[in-house]
């Protein structure tokens, strides 16, 4: 981890910002310049020339016709190959985290207008930015957005593979620092696998797991299945939380319909052995919060026992690859392998879709 320069409060105005990013090799040296790249995309998320994405976090209308037209710009126009690269990245991820909403949307057999409605805003409005940018993204397919990404991501390959991208953060003083993360060229080529093979709408290229009970776990092979992954870590106090429900889940469903995986992620087998032999799901300080406990969790308090198939994954290369930044993850596939929901949270409502007539 390096330390950077903090970055001057005047130059904080992003009014200008285009302007300030191209200029900045001139006047403010590479780590300062860096900086401010950093800072505008940390904290000015909102500003509709500057819209840009954060990961994996973002949603379709995080990624605005603003933001594509100043990426593109920002691409041709900096003569500083690390602004270039890093631009270059979040234009690709742009497309790609826009083309997962449509198939998010069209896996639901739902329009765009229909989802963005259902949050209560009004999208006819002149002055709601997000009804332009609904309207920009809605003439076009899950195909052609896809297609811009791997034409981008053929030129990030071929022009700035070896630059590296990194993460800047401020510290409660107001001191920068920055972390190398890896290089485009390495970005790229998860963001790629992910469009071939693990992404909402795709099928997940199989892969073969064997459970702590010996028994064989296939991806892409559903015999009729859903399957819903938990990726997890023992360490993870909201991982631990949500197991009971993911147990209520299994019995709602039976594995005959819907088979729930526990992919753990711990260093080490022992620690996950040390866990399954005395686990602890929801942590109660006092007498007061137990409670206020549901019924239904009772019995993973008072006898916790882990009932779910569990897969010692370990520090697996496919989670780099699934591009896995945060715990837990949850991903969902139906009966023929194809990914229909992927994130933090239960998909209560996809779960129940896909359970129709079972």
């Amino acid at each position: 981890m390096g330390r950077a320069d903090p970055i001057p409060s005047a130059e904080w105005n992003t009014s200008g910002a285009g302007e300030l990013i191209m200029a900045s090799h001139k006047s403010i040296n590479p780590d300062t310049r860096a900086a401010l790249y950093g800072f505008i995309r940390e904290h000015h998320i909102s500003d509709p020339n500057l819209c840009m994405l954060k990961g994996a976090g973002g949603d379709l209308f995080s990624f605005t016709p603003e933001a594509e037209l100043f990426l593109r710009s920002a691409i041709d126009e900096s003569p500083h190959r690390a602004v270039k690269a890093a631009f270059l990245y979040d234009l690709i991820r742009g497309y790609f985290t826009v083309s997962q909403s449509i198939r998010y949307m069209e896996l639901r057999g739902k329009e765009l207008a229909e989802q963005w409605n259902a949050t209560g805003d009004d999208s006819s409005a002149t002055d709601n930015p997000h009804a332009a940018n609904l309207e920009y993204w809605s003439n076009a397919t899950a195909d052609e957005v896809e297609l811009k990404a791997r034409h981008f991501a053929k030129r990030a390959k071929e022009e700035f593979k070896k630059e590296r991208l990194c993460e800047y953060r401020f510290d409660n003083k107001g001191n920068l620092f920055r972390t190398l993360i890896t290089t485009l060229g390495r970005r790229v080529d998860i963001l790629l696998y992910q469009l071939n093979h693990f992404c909402i709408g795709k099928s997940v290229k199989n892969e073969v797991f064997t459970t702590l009970d010996g028994e064989t776990v296939n991806l892409a092979n559903r015999a009729g299945r859903a399957a819903l992954m938990d990726i997890w870590s023992t360490t993870c106090g909201p991982c631990r939380m949500k197991m009971p429900n993911l147990m209520e889940l299994q019995k709602k469903y039976g594995e005959e319909s819907l088979e729930i995986i526990a992919l753990n992620v711990d260093k080490d087998r022992d620690t996950l052995d040390a866990f399954l032999a005395k686990p602890e799901f929801v942590y109660l300080a006092d007498d007061e919060a137990r409670a206020k406990v549901d019924d239904y969790l009772l019995p993973y308090i008072e006898n916790p026992k882990l009932t779910l198939p569990v897969v010692h994954m370990g520090l697996s290369p496919l989670l780099k690859l699934w591009d896995i930044t945060a715990y837990p993850t949850l991903c969902l596939l139906d009966q023929d392998g194809i990914m229909h929901s992927r994130g933090y949270d239960i998909p209560y409502g996809s779960i129940k879709a896909l359970m129709v007539g079972k």
